[in-house]
């Protein structure tokens, strides 16, 4: 229950800023996150690890964002799971964004990033499940990691693209959070 509340604090209170961000900044902060980058066949998932203090293996949430694209309150949400024991992971899972969601935002944009792929029919799920599938067996080999302890929280389209690939992929994450979806 406490996260559930921690969840819906964080998007209240932190959806309310519209300027983009020069993502330098966030990884020249010193004690929050570390970035990675992983290749897929259709673009480059970029996400920001934020690890709690203490000594691990933690569990961990994948955070992916919806159409309005990939931003700053989403580093801050994974932010915000590490202080409470969690490994947060905020992934830019496709480049661009669309919709009335983005005022709410402070955009992060990665030009390198798989694409939105917004065209009715099965290639948009495609690659969905392969983005996803490479950032899962990225967060599962990292060390720090407890092993089947791993959720994904989809917001909006993350959400459709979490429930599908869970659909799809049974035992590879073992929660789905899903808002707004």
């Amino acid at each position: 229950m406490k996260l559930i509340l921690l969840i819906t604090f964080l998007f209240c209170f932190e959806w309310g800023r519209s300027q983009s961000i020069d993502t330098s900044s966030l990884r020249a902060t010193s004690d929050s996150v570390d970035w990675i980058s992983i290749k897929t066949d259709s673009g480059i998932i970029h996400a920001a690890i934020a690890i709690p203090a203490g000594k691990g293996p933690f569990p961990a949430i994948i955070i992916l964002h919806g159409t309005h694209g990939f931003a700053r309150e989403y580093v801050h949400l994974a932010q915000e799971f590490a202080k409470n024991g969690i490994v947060g992971i905020a992934a830019c899972w496709f480049a661009g964004r669309k919709g009335g969601g983005q005022k709410f935002i402070t955009p992060i944009d990665f030009n390198d990033a798989p694409p939105l792929v917004d065209a009715p029919g099965e290639d948009r799920f495609r690659i969905a499940r392969v983005t996803i599938d490479s950032l899962v067996r990225k967060v599962s080999a990292l060390l720090y990691v407890k092993k089947n302890q791993i959720a994904l929280f989809g917001h909006s389209r993350g959400g459709g693209a979490s429930l599908v690939y869970v659909l799809t992929h049974p035992h590879k994450v073992q929660v789905i959070i899903l808002n707004s979806t």
